[in-house]
């Protein structure tokens, strides 16, 4: 490959708003955000996202007012599983 193939490829790198490279330590919510911004652009994502935070919220309510500890590690899993299925099957990343 030629010195002005491999420029040519550099070029036109598209990199998402706020990447780090792997295993780049954040110091600021400032410098962070970007990068969390770019990881839930898709729409689909962040209402899985809303809808899981959503369900986890009611149910650890309801583990606590009505002394269910089972809903705890329900309303964990509830939380992780829609929002994993909406960065895996629609946000891919």
């Amino acid at each position: 490959m030629s010195m002005s193939e491999k420029d040519a490829m550099m070029t036109t790198m598209v990199v998402k708003p706020g990447w780090r490279p792997p295993g780049y330590k954040y110091r600021t919510l400032k410098e962070f955000y970007p990068f969390y911004l770019g990881e839930h652009s898709n729409r689909t994502c962040r209402r899985l996202h809303f809808i899981g935070t959503t369900l986890a919220i009611v149910l650890l309510s309801a583990s606590v007012v009505f002394k269910m500890w089972w809903l705890i590690p329900v309303a964990l899993v509830q939380g992780y599983a829609w929002a994993w299925v909406g960065h895996f099957f629609f946000e891919h990343n």
